[in-house]
């Protein structure tokens, strides 16, 4: 990450910013709505300190990355919360495999997840980006590392 110095460049860093934090909220929400519908086969200690996990991470983002000014150092931290994000679409996804909630009781959750993952996007290496089409969406790695390769060429 580097500092965007010019006005324009700080703009879409601070729209780009400001579109991450309204999709964790809205992440936030959707997780909410599924604390009732979680069934007794559902391992509620770990779901609970996954999800105040990725609250704590969440938080630090938000209050260490002044909106718009992005420096070399912060580009660890959106990777941290870049990962523990992927982990919770990996839970969600075991939760809908196992059961431990209906599978229409998950879906806004799961969806609020990938739109999160996808507000990152301005804010992830491509590795990051790779390493979710990999463990999300079954890419072997062989095509996702390809991937990176050919981007880094382009």
């Amino acid at each position: 990450m580097t500092n965007f110095d010019s006005p324009l460049a700080s703009r879409r860093i601070h729209a780009n910013f400001t579109a991450l934090r309204h999709r964790a909220h809205e992440l936030a929400l959707a997780l909410a709505r599924v604390e009732p519908a979680w069934t007794s086969l559902a391992p509620l200690g770990a779901i609970h300190s996954r999800l105040r996990d990725l609250d704590t991470w969440l938080a630090s983002l938000f209050d260490e990355v002044p909106a718009g000014r992005l420096e070399a150092d912060h580009s660890m931290l959106f990777h941290d919360v870049y990962l523990r994000v992927i982990a919770l679409a990996q839970m969600l996804l075991r939760a809908v495999a196992q059961r431990w909630a209906a599978a229409t009781d998950l879906a806004d959750a799961s969806a609020a997840v990938d739109v999160l993952l996808d507000a990152f996007a301005p804010f992830i290496c491509l590795a990051d980006a790779a390493l979710r089409r990999v463990v999300l969406q079954g890419e072997p790695i062989e095509v996702a590392l390809a991937s990176i390769e050919h981007e880094l060429r382009a």
